[in-house]
């Protein structure tokens, strides 16, 4: 047998561990879920609160008092918990929220078992030092440099050191005031450490300290090679619940890497600092953010990923205090490389509000590096060009040429260099695709997908080629004192956790190129499509947040919804956007249920945005638009923001109904902010977003209660934009009160207009029609409103909204387009200049005549169809409204069905345009598609243009294959020291493209193999179902795992030198089995003789190796005693590794093994329904048997009263007497038995005539009773 133990097989269930609910993700292209609801989501949502923002009526008159109070209620603490994974050996975490009065709260008291510990704050100020020094620092400065009084964030976690194993702890927490009294109630929570895990060291398998690598050569690439290797192979050493060490290097060497990969139930303690290959090659290509998503990126530095739906890689823990550094980005400032790039800058960078690095805290000292783009990253680039001139090299053109020689590629540093680095420096040189395409496939650092149950702590991410951490479609999720060095690395994101579930973010420190702390949930109709989770149920409290683009980052990817978040207890400094929500047009989904509570804030440019004008410059991919996204149910309150340079808040929903009405209508609604304080406001000088500090467009249904604004930058006085509120539009139901109207300079008028919609006091419209029926002319009478007013008109056919118009100063207009003989409705409304719009009245009428004329041919008929991804391709066609000004819009259907209808106002100056372009949406991947555009009036005259066709992208897949549940693995031991081996083969939606065997965890590679094994790459044992091994000991039992994976079209292309991407996908759990030891065949046993009694039960002479040693008693995983429940399986899990596993007993007796399964995490055994319910009621005592020891547990069987056989049903309180009666019966019956006893040879037919008899017996018997009761 070959083999190469560079990879293990992923465990297949969680050690002992925390255990939480899973939840999968699905995907099929054929069965699109809808948009995901917020119903259930509420873990962090305040009911008394939401409950009064999410009604309909918010914002239409002020409320009572303020929803939020801090002095009112309980002082007890609540939601007292030990995050996932938040524990080890000799520490446990816990954190808890806030009690609801804790306006006086200063700190904590934490007890163990009873004994007082220090104080919150002074074991975050041990526990989470690079947090704690900035937080402190910003206090200090802010305190006598700003004129806000800085909200004080309140600490509320704990982690407690020096603990022994195995050992459970009660922790007791209860708030206390400044002087140290206690206040209100102790609450407790029970936890306990974990045995000390086994440790695999790194330097045990011949690993190579350097000084790290920014270029390489064959020398260095052996070396880096080497390297990965042997710390893969360390990685899989590591036994369920152990843990891999990765020392520092006492002389400040690093090791140097290429991709790794994580697997379930370990630890990976990093003390030292993991260097990123500076050759792409090392990571392999393939990495999808989405599964439909058109561009491909690298595969990280450490990853986790399983791509099997039905096992998610489970209890993944990184820890230490040690470093990934991404070796993606030069060290420099802006355009400007600092020194030769490669020394470290740390401290040279300081702003306002850091430590003294200089001097007195130079631990604390940032580095920071040059700020990119995808034509800067060839001069700027370390291993971010490195990937981007690797994926250029491989670009060809259709005569078989390369695209780009080397020679041009080596030019792009230098050109980029002489044109100042633009972001057009390269055109004509490069195209524009090929640019975005090359700089995508930079990778990330940390990137896990698919795994239930995660913690990442104390280590520090660094200089990420693109994002550092990515943790995607996961769930139970803790991140704690994470440090983040990326700014001002581009897309350099901070910590990112997207599509995931049950996160927990607390006491990071991050300091980034993009966003701090990101969150998103996929983008378009294929978040839908592919049935991505929602990102929801967030928690994050204590972390500082410095430089990056958004500190609380929500989007732009909100395709499936944002929601349940609660963001406290914060500190940001010098961040572009405090709190970014954002979303592009064609994004979809939502952001809702959020509050932000208790933060402070100094100079950034926005404090709060909410915008769906997003638009990504480097966005490579291509995907299926959807709905435009809203963001509503927000909650802001008790937030200190000093030096908002451009906005306080800017609520902004990219509408422009009297310029732009294409745009789509939407609005960001029920917003909630209280007691905000805004000083040296406007340190721009001159507006840059929306004419205004605080600026409102498209905002409804929403209240602002002490915002206030309190001073100026003195760039603003200059240029006379001192003013508040100054930029209201297209707004409805808005209310400001309290403080709020006490800011500075503030707009009263727009203020005013805001919260007053005009007054309606003339309901009459005049309406006639043209003699032709093709226009209306409306007119209405004058309104009341205190400012300027204008009107709007919306025209209904059949119900359906087909034209409107706004923005009219007059009280009357001509309606054109319009079809003869038509009943249409028009609805007129008024507005102020802030918005406010009123219905006035409608008014139906029928136009003259009647539409006898055919819509005229447009100046062409062809439909041009052009860039055909999955689902999706772009139609363009000649404007037939340019012909016949009587074309409503345009039907599109794809395949025979309607899967969109446009509008004219729905189309950018189509009055103007010659040729109309829009999206075909709802195609079907990998076909010929035929798609169809007809033309319409509202009278209902078509004209349909041809028929055109498009074959779009063949389906994507990235779920792995699936094994049935009966499939199962077929092994023949040998003499030879072979095992011959067949297994039922999977399924895949695409195709299963080969099978992985490992024998006792080690792979088996053959001559088919093309690689070493990893969870994304395509190399397999064999593409069969059945192989020999070779070269096995045969003396020893063995177990043997089976995997399956798929191979679709991308996975299985090339460009160029690229090896095929690494975008397979292989099942976690496959198939397993335990083979015996080589036993010498045995001669038959003879017939026993008549009146010998053979074994009445075969598994009481069992051949299975039983337990040798059973001193060792294991842990029941499932419980010590089990009430059964009847007609299901039953499942018992042993602590005991599987690999020990020999046998089940029930009340002293070994089962046999057709009786149940057995499957490692760590033993699991499911006895199936015929055993269980051939034992009777009572107490039974189950043993699960291993090698050395056993795990015993007592089940109660408790079978119903009634049992059903053959719709006969026998009384519980009979059966004693039914019995007797049937050995009566069956007595005059013993001669029939006794012969078949003695019978050697029973055909199938006395078999049957027997089965007869005893049913027949049976049903005598129970109506002899039955008579028998009657007649009592």
């Amino acid at each position: 047998m070959k083999s190469k133990s560079l990879r293990k097989a992923l465990a297949l269930a969680m050690a002992n561990a925390m255990i939480l609910g899973v939840v999968g993700s699905n995907c099929s292209l054929t069965s699109a879920s809808g948009l995901p609801s917020t119903t259930g989501h509420d873990t962090y949502v305040n009911s008394d609160v939401f409950s009064v923002i999410s009604s309909d009526s918010f914002g239409t008159t002020a409320l009572d008092s303020p929803l939020f109070s801090k002095n009112i209620g309980s002082y007890d603490i609540t939601n007292l918990q030990v995050p996932t994974l938040a524990y080890d050996d000799t520490s446990i975490g816990v954190v808890w929220e806030k009690p609801e009065n804790y306006e006086n709260v200063a700190d904590y008291h934490v007890y163990i078992n009873g004994e007082l510990q220090e104080t919150a704050r002074e074991n975050f100020k041990e526990n989470a030092k690079w947090t704690y020094t900035y937080m402190q620092s910003f206090y200090d400065y802010y305190e006598t440099a700003s004129d806000v009084d800085m909200v004080d964030v309140d600490i509320h976690s704990f982690r407690a050191t020096n603990l022994s194993p195995e050992t459970s702890y009660e922790i007791s927490v209860v708030a206390i005031d400044e002087k140290g009294n206690e206040l209100g109630n102790k609450v407790s929570i029970n936890a306990s450490t974990t045995k000390t895990a086994e440790v695999v060291n790194v330097l045990d398998y011949g690993v190579t300290y350097t000084e790290g690598y920014t270029e390489y050569n064959d020398e260095i690439n052996a070396i880096i090679e080497a390297n990965t290797k042997a710390i893969q192979a360390a990685i899989d050493a590591v036994p369920e619940g152990g843990k891999l060490v990765i020392p520092d290097n006492d002389q400040g060497l690093v090791l140097v890497s290429g991709a790794l990969w994580l697997h379930s139930n370990m630890t990976l303690e990093l003390d030292g600092t993991l260097w990123a290959s500076p050759n792409s090659d090392h990571f392999e290509i393939g990495f999808l953010m989405y599964p439909f998503y058109t561009d491909t990126r690298d595969w990280g530095l450490l990853n986790a990923v399983s791509q099997d739906e039905n096992a998610p890689l489970e209890n993944i823990r990184i820890t230490g205090s040690g470093t990934l550094y991404g070796n993606g980005w030069k060290y420099g400032a802006g355009n400007t490389v600092y020194g030769d790039g490669y020394t470290s800058n740390a401290g040279d960078n300081t702003q306002n509000g850091d430590p003294d690095v200089k001097n007195t805290q130079k631990e604390y000292g940032l580095p920071r590096y040059v700020s990119g783009n995808n034509a800067a990253v060839y001069d700027f680039g370390i291993q971010a060009a490195d990937s981007a001139k690797k994926y250029l090299a491989n670009l060809y053109n259709e005569d078989g040429t390369r695209k780009y020689s080397d020679e041009i590629i080596n030019s792009l540093a230098s050109k980029t260099k002489s044109n100042k680095w633009s972001k057009t420096s390269l055109k004509g040189i490069i195209s524009d695709q090929d640019l975005k395409d090359a700089y995508a496939t930079r990778a990330s650092l940390l990137i896990m997908r698919n795994v239930t149950n995660v913690y990442v702590a104390d280590i520090t991410v660094e200089n990420p080629s693109n994002h550092s951490v990515n943790i995607l479609d996961s769930r139970n999720i803790a991140t704690t004192n994470v440090k983040v060095f990326s700014y001002d690395g581009n897309n350099g994101d901070g910590l990112g956790f997207g599509c995931s579930q049950n996160v927990i973010c607390w006491n990071n420190f991050t300091d980034t190129g993009d966003d701090n702390l990101g969150f998103g949930s996929s983008v378009g109709e294929g978040a839908r499509d592919c049935d991505i989770q929602t990102n929801s149920e967030l928690w994050m409290f204590n972390n500082f947040l410095r430089e990056g683009h958004g500190g609380l980052a929500a989007g732009s990817h909100t395709g499936n919804g944002i929601q349940d978040v609660l963001f406290e207890d914060t500190v940001m400094n010098h961040i572009d956007m405090a709190f970014r929500f954002k979303s592009a047009p064609t994004n979809g989904g939502f952001a809702a249920n959020i509050t932000m509570r208790d933060c402070a804030v100094a100079d950034t440019n926005q404090a709060w945005v909410l915008t769906t004008s997003y638009s990504d410059p480097n966005s490579a991919s291509s995907t299926e638009a959807a709905e435009i996204a809203e963001f509503y149910n927000f909650a802001a309150y008790n937030v200190s923001v000093y030096g908002a340079s451009q906005n306080t808040i800017c609520v902004y929903a990219d509408v422009d109904y009297d310029s732009n009405p294409q745009k789509p209508a939407h609005c960001h609604h029920n917003l909630y902010f209280q007691d905000i304080t805004f000083g040296n406001v406007g340190g721009y000088g001159k507006y840059k977003n929306y004419s205004g500090w605080d600026t409102l467009t498209g905002c409804e249904n929403s209240v602002f209660y002490n915002v206030k604004t309190i001073s100026y930058n003195k760039k603003a006085v200059s240029n006379k934009t001192n003013a508040a509120w100054t930029n209201i539009k297209y707004c409805k139901n808005i209310i400001f009160q309290g403080t709020t109207l006490d800011s500075l300079n503030i707009n009263s008028s727009n203020v005013e207009n805001a919260m007053q919609a005009p007054e309606v006091i003339d309901t009459n419209i005049t309406a006639t029609s043209a003699s032709d029926g093709k226009s209306v002319d409306l007119s209405w009478a004058a309104q009341k409103d205190n400012y300027s007013m204008t009107y709007g008109v919306e025209t209904y056919v059949n119900g359906e909204m087909v034209d409107f118009v706004s923005g009219l100063s007059d009280t009357k207009t001509t309606i054109s387009s319009l079809s003869p003989g038509v009943d249409y409705i028009f609805k007129v409304y008024v507005s102020d200049k802030t918005g406010n719009k009123t219905f006035i009245n409608e008014v139906s009428l029928k136009t003259e005549g009647e539409d006898s004329e055919e819509i005229k041919a447009p100046e062409s008929t062809t439909v041009k169809l052009t860039n055909p991804i999955y689902t999706c391709a772009q139609a363009s066609f000649a404007s037939a409204y340019t012909s016949d000004n009587r074309v409503r819009g345009y039907k599109i259907y794809a395949n025979g069905n309607l899967v969109k209808t446009i509008y004219n106002y729905q189309i950018k100056e189509y009055k103007k345009g010659d040729t109309v372009s829009h999206q075909v949406g709802r195609l079907t991947p990998g076909i010929e598609n035929e798609v169809k555009v007809v033309a319409f009036t509202d009278s209902g005259k078509e004209y349909t243009y041809d028929i055109s066709k498009v074959t779009t992208l063949a389906n994507y897949d990235y779920k792995a294959p699936v094994f049935a549940s009966t499939a199962k693995i077929n092994a023949t031991v040998n003499k030879d020291n072979t095992i011959d081996l067949s297994w039922d083969e999977a399924v895949d939606d695409t195709a299963v493209g080969g099978y992985r065997v490992y024998v006792d965890g080690v792979a088996v590679y053959t001559e088919e193999s093309t690689d070493t094994f990893n969870p994304v790459n395509g190399a397999y044992t064999t593409n069969k179902t059945e192989i020999t091994l070779t070269d096995v000991d045969t003396t020893k039992a063995h177990t043997i795992t089976v995997q399956a994976g798929d191979t679709w079209w991308k996975a299985a292309m090339t460009m160029g030198n690229f090896d095929k991407m690494a975008c397979y996908n292989w099942t976690v759990k496959g198939l397993e089995t335990t083979v015996k030891a080589y036993e010498e065949p045995k001669e038959e046993p003879e017939t026993p003789e008549p009146g010998e009694e053979a074994s009445e039960n075969p598994s009481e002479n069992p051949s299975e190796e039983v337990a040798a040693d059973t001193d060792i008693v294991y842990e029941m995983l499932t419980g010590s005693e089990i009430n059964y429940v009847n007609g299901e399986k039953l499942t018992l899990r042993s602590a005991a590794d599987f690999a020990k596993f020999v046998g089940v007993k029930v009340d002293g007796k070994l089962v046999d093994k057709a009786n149940y399964t057995a499957y490692s995490g760590s033993t699991i055994i499911e006895v199936n329904e015929n055993y269980m319910a051939s034992l009777s009621n009572g107490k039974h005592d189950f043993e699960i048997l291993s090698k050395d020891g056993s795990a015993k547990a007592v089940v109660v069987v408790n079978k119903p009263e009634n049992v059903s056989d053959n719709n006969t049903t026998v009384s519980n309180n009979t059966v004693a007497e039914v019995a007797a009666d049937t050995a009566e019966v069956a007595a005059d019956s013993s001669e029939v038995t006794n012969s078949s006893k003695n019978t050697a040879d029973l055909n199938n037919m006395l078999i049957y005539f027997l089965m007869i008899l005893a049913c027949g017996t049976i049903s005598f018997v129970v109506a002899r009773r039955e008579y028998k009761n009657r007649m009592n």
